[in-house]
This record gives C-alpha cells, structure tokens and sequence, in this order.
C-alpha cells in the first residue's frame, strides 16, 4: 500500500487508516437512512455518518500537518544556511583577490 503513497511513512499511513476505518463506519448510518420514516431521523443518522468521516479525517490531517511542519521548517533553514555560506564564501574570495593584487604599503603610527 505504501507504493501508491511514495510520500508517506508507516506511521501515516496507521493514522489514515482511522480516516478509512471512519467511513467504513459511515455507511451503517447511511444505510439507515433508507429504513426510517421520517425526516428528522434521516437527518440525525445523515449527521452521524458525516461525523463519522469527517472527524477521523480532520485527526489525520492535523497529525500530517503538525509531522510536516519540522520538515519544513528545517528545509527552510538549510536553505537559508546555503545562500549564506555562498555569500560568505564570495566575500572571502573577493578579499582574498583584493589583497592578492594590491600591495598596502605599511603605515606609521601616529604616536611617537
């Protein structure tokens, strides 16, 4: 099953087991919308099974988003870390360049 989920880890896809497992649930209740006879009991079993899938599902959104959100964060910054270390290592070679073609004579201080 993780083949056609390349992205995700093990531990995901348990988490999203409980969003499958929820609306497998979810069908009970739809089904017992076809043997009642009033509408605001369709209406109260139509509930359950909305709740019934929609509740395991925002679990399993909000641990994917809260396990992404390091990764992210950490791919940020090692971006930021690259530019600076090319900034950095531009800088050097231009000082390094600079010193390299001009002599700076030596200065006398100043204090006799």
């Amino acid at each position: 099953m993780l083949a056609f989920f390349p992205c995700y880890t093990l531990a995901a896809m348990k988490v999203h087991l409980l969003t499958i497992i929820g609306c497998i649930v979810a069908l009970v209740p739809m089904a017992g919308v076809l043997m009642v006879n009033s509408a605001p009991q369709e209406g109260a079993l139509a509930a359950i099974a909305v709740a019934c899938a929609v509740i395991p599902y925002c679990f399993a959104r909000a641990v994917d988003l809260l396990r992404a959100f390091p990764e992210k964060e950490l791919h940020k910054l090692n971006e930021t870390l690259a530019v600076h270390t090319r900034l950095l290592a531009a800088m050097a070679n231009a000082a390094a360049s600079q010193t390299c073609s001009t002599a700076v004579a030596p200065v006398a201080s100043p204090i006799p």
